[in-house]
Protein backbone atom coordinates (compact mmCIF):
# COMPACT_ATOMS: atom_id res chain seq x y z
CA UNK A 1 0.00 0.00 0.00
CA UNK A 2 1.19 3.79 -0.91
CA UNK A 3 0.64 6.63 1.33
CA UNK A 4 1.57 9.96 1.33
CA UNK A 5 4.14 10.08 4.51
CA UNK A 6 3.94 14.61 5.59
CA UNK A 7 7.40 15.56 8.08
CA UNK A 8 4.76 17.27 10.44
CA UNK A 9 3.38 13.18 10.68
CA UNK A 10 6.67 13.14 12.72
CA UNK A 11 6.36 16.26 15.06
CA UNK A 12 3.12 15.09 16.36
CA UNK A 13 4.97 11.59 17.76
CA UNK A 14 5.78 11.42 21.45
CA UNK A 15 9.09 10.96 22.52
CA UNK A 16 8.82 8.01 23.70
CA UNK A 17 6.84 6.97 20.51
CA UNK A 18 10.47 5.87 18.53
CA UNK A 19 13.06 3.91 18.88
CA UNK A 20 16.19 4.28 16.57
CA UNK A 21 17.45 0.89 15.56
CA UNK A 22 20.84 0.02 13.20
CA UNK A 23 21.60 1.35 10.15
CA UNK A 24 19.44 4.39 11.07
CA UNK A 25 15.88 2.45 10.76
CA UNK A 26 13.09 3.37 13.62
CA UNK A 27 10.46 1.27 15.22
CA UNK A 28 7.58 3.43 16.10
CA UNK A 29 4.80 2.31 18.52
CA UNK A 30 1.96 3.65 19.34
CA UNK A 31 1.38 4.70 23.51
CA UNK A 32 -1.08 5.45 25.82
CA UNK A 33 -1.85 5.92 29.29
CA UNK A 34 -2.62 4.14 32.04
CA UNK A 35 -6.10 5.24 33.28
CA UNK A 36 -4.97 4.25 36.88
CA UNK A 37 -2.06 5.61 37.43
CA UNK A 38 -1.05 7.24 34.21
CA UNK A 39 2.24 5.17 33.51
CA UNK A 40 3.09 4.62 29.76
CA UNK A 41 1.00 1.39 27.16
CA UNK A 42 3.32 0.86 24.44
CA UNK A 43 1.68 -1.49 21.84
CA UNK A 44 3.43 -4.74 20.80
CA UNK A 45 2.66 -3.90 17.27
CA UNK A 46 4.93 -1.36 15.77
CA UNK A 47 5.73 0.61 12.14
CA UNK A 48 9.45 0.02 11.28
CA UNK A 49 10.77 2.45 9.26
CA UNK A 50 13.58 1.91 6.87
CA UNK A 51 16.81 2.94 6.52
CA UNK A 52 17.68 6.68 7.00
CA UNK A 53 14.55 7.62 7.69
CA UNK A 54 16.13 8.35 11.46
CA UNK A 55 18.57 11.12 10.25
CA UNK A 56 15.70 13.29 8.68
CA UNK A 57 14.26 13.61 12.01
CA UNK A 58 16.13 16.66 13.63
CA UNK A 59 15.18 18.21 10.53
CA UNK A 60 11.38 17.42 10.76
CA UNK A 61 10.66 21.11 12.21
CA UNK A 62 12.06 23.19 8.96
CA UNK A 63 11.60 19.71 6.27
CA UNK A 64 7.58 20.02 7.36
CA UNK A 65 8.25 24.17 6.28
CA UNK A 66 8.46 22.80 2.81
CA UNK A 67 12.12 22.76 2.11
CA UNK A 68 12.51 22.83 -0.80
CA UNK A 69 8.87 22.25 -1.95
CA UNK A 70 8.73 18.89 -0.35
CA UNK A 71 6.63 18.40 2.41
CA UNK A 72 6.95 14.23 2.69
CA UNK A 73 7.14 11.36 0.94
CA UNK A 74 5.33 8.89 -0.93
CA UNK A 75 5.98 5.67 1.21
CA UNK A 76 5.05 1.93 0.68
CA UNK A 77 3.97 0.12 3.45
CA UNK A 78 3.83 -3.63 3.67
CA UNK A 79 2.53 -5.69 6.66
CA UNK A 80 4.46 -8.31 8.56
CA UNK A 81 4.73 -10.59 11.25
CA UNK A 82 7.99 -11.30 12.94
CA UNK A 83 8.75 -14.47 14.82
CA UNK A 84 7.40 -13.91 17.80
CA UNK A 85 3.78 -13.81 15.70
CA UNK A 86 3.54 -9.62 16.40
CA UNK A 87 2.41 -7.70 13.59
CA UNK A 88 4.02 -4.46 12.18
CA UNK A 89 4.54 -2.61 8.97
CA UNK A 90 7.18 -2.08 7.00
CA UNK A 91 7.90 1.20 5.66
CA UNK A 92 10.33 2.77 3.21
CA UNK A 93 10.51 5.35 0.81
CA UNK A 94 8.93 4.71 -2.75
CA UNK A 95 11.78 4.55 -5.23
CA UNK A 96 8.71 6.37 -7.50
CA UNK A 97 7.60 9.33 -5.83
CA UNK A 98 6.40 10.69 -9.19
CA UNK A 99 3.12 8.70 -8.82
CA UNK A 100 0.69 9.36 -6.18
CA UNK A 101 -0.82 7.54 -3.25
CA UNK A 102 -4.24 7.69 -4.14
CA UNK A 103 -5.01 10.40 -1.53
CA UNK A 104 -3.28 8.02 1.13
CA UNK A 105 -1.94 9.98 3.82
CA UNK A 106 -0.52 8.61 7.75
CA UNK A 107 -2.11 10.34 10.59
CA UNK A 108 -1.50 9.98 14.44
CA UNK A 109 -4.69 10.87 16.72
CA UNK A 110 -5.20 10.46 20.56
CA UNK A 111 -8.77 9.11 19.68
CA UNK A 112 -9.87 5.77 17.49
CA UNK A 113 -10.78 7.47 14.48
CA UNK A 114 -14.54 7.23 13.25
CA UNK A 115 -14.60 5.19 9.87
CA UNK A 116 -17.73 6.56 9.02
CA UNK A 117 -17.33 10.18 8.70
CA UNK A 118 -16.69 10.44 5.33
CA UNK A 119 -12.96 9.27 5.59
CA UNK A 120 -11.84 6.01 4.73
CA UNK A 121 -9.40 4.29 7.53
CA UNK A 122 -6.86 1.82 7.32
CA UNK A 123 -5.43 1.19 10.75
CA UNK A 124 -1.88 0.31 11.43
CA UNK A 125 -0.97 0.47 15.33
CA UNK A 126 -3.10 1.32 18.22
CA UNK A 127 -2.37 1.70 21.80
CA UNK A 128 -5.45 1.91 23.93
CA UNK A 129 -5.78 4.59 27.26
CA UNK A 130 -6.62 7.32 28.54
CA UNK A 131 -5.47 9.05 26.31
CA UNK A 132 -4.59 6.81 24.06
CA UNK A 133 -3.22 6.66 20.20
CA UNK A 134 -4.08 5.89 17.49
CA UNK A 135 -1.79 5.46 13.66
CA UNK A 136 -3.46 5.22 11.00
CA UNK A 137 -3.97 5.78 6.96
CA UNK A 138 -6.80 8.01 6.34
CA UNK A 139 -8.22 8.43 2.61
CA UNK A 140 -10.92 11.25 2.02
CA UNK A 141 -13.43 9.44 0.16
Amino acid sequence: MRAFVPWKFFKKLLPFNAELLNDNAMLVRACGAKPADGSVLRSKSFLLFGRGVATLLPQAESLAQGLNGKKGYVMEFVQRRDRRKVDYWEVQIASDQTRPPQNWEIEVSSFEPDPDDGIHIKPLVKQEGRPGQYIYLACVA
